[in-house]
Formats: structure tokens, C-alpha cells, sequence
């Protein structure tokens, strides 16, 4: 049974932010690609503040500034679509 959550932010409250450095690349990967021009990726840092970020060549990098955030995945694949998020801290 899939759970359903209000926010991006609800969803990964459920596991501890990975720290990383500022300015690092995280690489976006999935056993089976999604569907051509599905794959959208929005960073969260409050219920109110959200921007669309995007991938060059399957990486995003995160922000200079130290803070949590949130990434929010979302892609189609033949078979149905899935949605998928992450924190990290910025220290």
C-alpha cells in the first residue's frame, strides 16, 4: 500500500538528511529510464518555498548556502510513474 503525504517535505522528514558540502553534485540515476521529458526534480526548503532544478548530465548541484533541502523526483516509465524524495543537510 502506498502511504500519501501532503508535501515533499512530510515525505522525507521520515529519514535523517545526508550531509554533504556545499556546491557538491549529486548524480540522479535509475535502473530503467523514464520516459523522454518526464523526469522533474523541485527543491523544498518550507511548505511555501519551492523551485523547479535542473539536471546536466543527470547531476544537480546543491546549494552554497548551509541548510536542509528537500529534493522532491518525479518520472513516468512505461509501467506506471513514481515519486521519490531526499534531504540533505549543507553544512
Amino acid at each position: 500500500m502506498d502511504k500519501v503525504y501532503s508535501t515533499p517535505l512530510e515525505m522525507a522528514a521520515e529519514h535523517k538528511p545526508t550531509k554533504v558540502m556545499p556546491n557538491t553534485e549529486i548524480t540522479i540515476q535509475f535502473a530503467k529510464k523514464p520516459i523522454k521529458e518526464s523526469l522533474s526534480i523541485e527543491q523544498w526548503t518550507s511548505v511555501k518555498d519551492s523551485k523547479k532544478i535542473e539536471l546536466k548530465n543527470n547531476k544537480l548541484t546543491v546549494p552554497a548556502e548551509s541548510g536542509v533541502y528537500v529534493y522532491h523526483i518525479s518520472a513516468n516509465w512505461k509501467q506506471g510513474d513514481g515519486n521519490y524524495d531526499f534531504s540533505i543537510e549543507v553544512e
